[in-house]
């Protein structure tokens, strides 16, 4: 008796002849673009001042004279806040939006001011000179800080004698911009940068606002590449992807609390 065997072999093809003809034009087309010579390097770019009034100086460090200082458009008073609380739940009840518990926190946050949580010696008062890039590109930081004045987001310039004794100044940096060659304000709010090993809130030396606030009480969630791939998914083929970047959107408004921010910024 015997026993007949057979082998039977099933071939998958993954992809469509036009998405290989496709692939082989890409892949031909970056070969030869390999091939050519790389550009120059771009040069700085050009900044344009907006603020021409504010005087250039050879140096940015240092103690300034007054005359230079009358040169600024000051802003001494505080202005309003940029979003208005009872509009924005009145927006959010008429669109019937699903968290209006949240919104009625935010909104109590935009009357009466917004806890950062830093507690401890992470009030403590505190000076730092500014990183070295700001007196690198102080022409661009003090073009960048007149803005601020002029929308009303700090008040100043000020002397040293009309601020209180007890202040938390921390340091600030620029980065500047690739395309306009304005400089972008960074203010180091983990200055002094100390191991977490050795901070101790119930100390009396200063530490860095960030080291004193508990991140469990303030969770700060970043969307994801992930998250955002699968949006993506479930909108499925023929939806339309934007972005839109706020160029505001990390700049805090508050007039309220601003005897306690002297304290801790």
């Amino acid at each position: 008796m015997s026993c007949r065997h057979e082998l039977l072999i099933v071939s998958f093809k993954g992809f469509s002849d036009v998405i290989l003809r496709r692939a082989a034009r890409r892949h031909s087309a970056l070969m030869e673009a390999s091939l050519t010579e790389c550009p120059s390097a771009l040069g700085p770019p050009v900044f344009n001042k907006k603020h021409p009034w504010i005087p250039a100086r050879s140096s940015y460090r240092g103690v300034f004279e007054a005359d230079w200082w009358q040169q600024w458009v000051p802003n001494l008073a505080p202005s309003s806040s940029w979003i208005c609380p009872t509009k924005l739940y009145d927006l959010s009840r008429s669109l019937k939006y699903p968290g209006l518990d949240r919104i009625s926190r935010i909104c109590k946050g935009l009357r009466d001011g917004f806890s950062i949580g830093a507690v401890g010696s992470a009030r403590f008062p505190a000076e730092a000179e500014n990183w070295s890039s700001v007196f690198l590109h102080g022409e661009q930081f003090c073009d960048a800080v007149q803005g601020w004045l002029l929308e009303g987001l700090v008040v100043g310039p000020l002397s040293r004698g009309q601020l209180p004794e007890d202040i938390r100044v921390s340091p600030s940096a620029v980065e500047i911009k690739p395309l306009t060659g304005a400089a972008r304000v960074c203010v180091d709010m983990s200055w002094p940068h100390y191991p977490k090993s050795e901070v101790d809130l119930s100390d009396t030396r200063p530490t860095s606002v960030n080291s004193g606030i508990d991140i469990s009480q303030f969770p700060v969630q970043m969307v994801s590449t992930k998250s955002i791939l699968t949006r993506c998914l479930q909108a499925g083929r023929g939806s339309f992807l934007a972005k839109q970047d706020w160029s505001d959107a990390y700049k805090v408004h508050i007039d309220r609390y601003v005897p306690t921010l002297c304290k801790i910024l």
